[in-house]
């Protein structure tokens, strides 16, 4: 380290005399000897060596109109000038090397303990979590440390097989092979059972663990050779690569271009010979998207998103235009599922009461837009947001506003016909003033609609509450993060004045969040049953949430939905914006299995619902802007007459 402050200190005060005598040096040539001279005097007492002296000494000089001196004057700077360039190359390449050089030795201990730390632990983990026969894959770059000789070493003691793998998608040029391990013998086979326990031991201290795990001379010499012959292949494999990469890395634009023309014609030939397309839907034998329909278990794989492409052809997607995005959309995809049988959730017998710790909330950030939800398919929300940002879904809804109103109007009339049979809804149906109006211009004649003001007002017998839990249509894709409080407050008005038997109908968004869908567990928990019947249309985003046969509310759940109204009420002390995310613990909500599923699957079927309507509208519209532009273009006709050539353009 002495060495590279001495040389920075050497560094600071040759770049000083350097800039002087040049700044000296350039005056002096401009006329300027006053200037040249102050400089020069300054640069006298900050030059460390003889050259700089002098050549500041003949600068001073060069006062004189002799033109020996000032022949002298520019040898000098000339002779200066180029010292300094050395000086200042040697010292620019030199101290960053040794600056470099120390840190790497004061690091390499801390740096082999962490590596040794990152491979060892996981495989100690896998001998004492495997069972008999189990397999054990973990990936490793670099095979010729003592640490990691030792530790494939360690693995070959406790797995029948130990293979070194370097898959076809790995890129070439790395180092990176994968060491599967497989049909795991047991702990009982280790030699030395003390080891294993010393080495858990140490991972958790903060001792650095030793480069190698065995002594040297107990391991074969038959391992040695068949570890060296494996690092050898893989190193030569790995050097053919690199060569062959620096080979092709100086490529011309005329070889790019044939390249191009021949990559290009592989590939067509190739589809020429071989007609590749994309399954349909309903070619499918098993669709990932739906399994957890199929079951009452609680399934990772709905989560799991596979990225499709390369990650170039993924990159380039973002950069299309819109009309361009729109071809990659197969709308087989997106047709919802037609159930004669809405999803339900029946009670067969009393819940357990929902104990006070599963009744917290969880406070975060506010969001405008959901990116991420648990309680959908990943790529249907992306594939949302995509088609929200670049089509005017406003205008759509708009032109077929009325048809929205007629299909949600015939909706609502088919609840009470279809349960006719079964237990039927109560056919006085009660609503709020701010849902008087929205209901009375459904027009639905067959319904008793009254109006109740206060909760005072609500009938003594049996009736059907119907709640609209959404401001306006037009929200769309942000409707659950507005209408949030609306959904609270119309759900802790139900709970609180509904008396048993009663029903609840709830027009509302796909439930996306952790807070409406919470809301929803809530009330399920008050209700014989729920039903989700969605909006027919397509366009609206929008369900009906209907609950039949109200129990009871328990205090508690009562307490907590008023405690989370007073929380949005009260004047808010702190300065940072928080935001209830949930009101009921997420793992409360995931063991609920069936709810869970059921809510799953009904807002992919509405998201599904929408983008199949939106994109077959823009498939359409965008058809139709191309249809125009074509007719306009072999439309247009040259006519030759005489010495005049006249262009006739038609559009249709």
């Amino acid at each position: 380290m002495s060495l590279h402050f001495l040389f920075s200190f050497f560094f600071s005060f040759s770049l000083s005399s350097f800039l002087s005598l040049f700044l000296s040096s350039f005056l002096f040539l401009s006329l300027s000897p006053f200037l040249s001279f102050s400089l020069a005097f300054l640069s006298f007492f900050l030059s460390p060596s003889f050259p700089f002296f002098l050549s500041y000494f003949l600068s001073l000089l060069s006062f004189s109109p002799l033109t020996f001196f000032s022949h002298l004057s520019f040898l000098s700077f000339f002779l200066s000038f180029f010292l300094s360039f050395f000086l200042l190359s040697f010292i620019f390449f030199l101290s960053p090397f040794f600056l470099c050089l120390s840190l790497l030795f004061f690091l390499l201990p801390f740096l082999l303990s962490f590596f040794s730390i990152f491979f060892l632990s996981p495989s100690l983990s896998s001998l004492h979590i495997l069972v008999r026969g189990g397999t054990f894959v973990i990936k490793f770059f670099t095979m010729f440390e003592p640490n990691s000789i030792s530790l494939i070493y360690l693995l070959v003691k406790f797995f029948e097989k130990v293979n070194v793998f370097k898959p076809a998608t790995s890129k070439q040029g790395n180092s990176e092979v994968y060491i599967v391990c497989l049909n795991y013998r047991g702990l009982d086979v280790c030699p030395n059972p003390d080891m294993l326990n010393s080495l858990q031991k140490l991972i958790f201290s903060d001792a650095c663990i030793p480069d190698c795990l065995w002594d040297m001379s107990s391991i074969p010499a038959s391992f040695f050779e068949l570890h060296l012959h494996c690092c050898r292949l893989f190193t030569g494999w790995q050097e053919a690569v690199i060569k062959n990469n620096l080979r092709l890395y100086p490529c011309t634009v005329g070889r790019k271009k044939k390249l191009d023309l021949l990559r290009h014609y592989c590939c067509n030939e190739y589809l020429s010979r071989y007609p590749c397309q994309k399954i349909p839907v309903s070619n499918r034998l098993a669709n990932p998207q739906n399994l957890f329909i199929q079951s009452d278990d609680f399934l990772a794989l709905n989560f799991q998103t596979k990225h499709e492409g390369t990650f170039t052809e993924r990159m380039d997607y973002f950069s299309l235009a819109w009309k361009d995005k729109l071809k990659h959309f197969d709308l087989d995809e997106y047709k919802p599922l037609e159930t004669s049988i809405p999803p339900t959730l029946i009670k067969t017998q009393s819940p357990p009461p929902r104990s006070n710790s599963q009744l917290k909330m969880l406070f975060e950030k506010p969001f405008s837009i959901i990116q991420s939800s648990r309680l959908c398919c990943i790529k249907l929300l992306d594939v949302l947001n995509i088609v929200l940002e670049n089509t005017n879904c406003t205008a759509y809804l708009e032109q077929q506003q009325q048809n929205l109103w007629v299909c949600l109007s015939n909706t609502i009339r088919s609840l009470f016909e279809l349960n006719k049979t079964a237990a039927p809804l109560h056919s006085l149906v009660c609503c709020l003033p701010d849902d008087w109006n929205f209901l009375k211009e459904l027009h639905i004649k067959e319904l008793n609609i009254s109006q109740v003001d206060s909760p005072e007002t609500l009938p003594s017998q049996p009736f059907t509450l119907f709640v609209n839990a959404t401001s306006s249509l037009d929200c769309l894709g942000k409707g659950e993060i507005k209408d949030k409080r609306r959904l609270l407050s119309k759900i802790t008005f139900a709970l609180q004045n509904l008396k048993p038997k009663d029903d609840l109908i709830i027009l509302f968004h796909p439930l996306m969040t952790r807070f409406t869908a919470g809301l929803i567990l809530l009330a399920n928990d008050c209700f014989k049953k729920l039903q989700f019947f969605a909006s027919p249309g397509g366009l609206s985003l929008r369900q009906l949430l209907v609950f039949s046969g109200f129990l009871s509310c328990p205090a508690n759940i009562a307490k907590h939905l008023q405690t989370i109204n007073d929380w949005y009420e009260a004047p808010k002390q702190s300065p940072l914006q928080l935001d209830i995310l949930e009101v009921v613990s997420s793992e409360n909500l995931n063991d609920d299995i069936t709810f869970f599923n059921t809510v799953m699957e009904r807002n992919g079927n509405l998201m599904k619902s929408f983008l199949y309507s939106v994109l077959s509208l823009e498939k359409k519209r965008l058809t139709q802007i191309f249809i125009v532009k074509q007719v306009f273009i072999y439309n247009k006709v040259i006519v030759k007459t005489g010495n005049y050539l006249i262009l006739k353009s038609s559009i249709f």
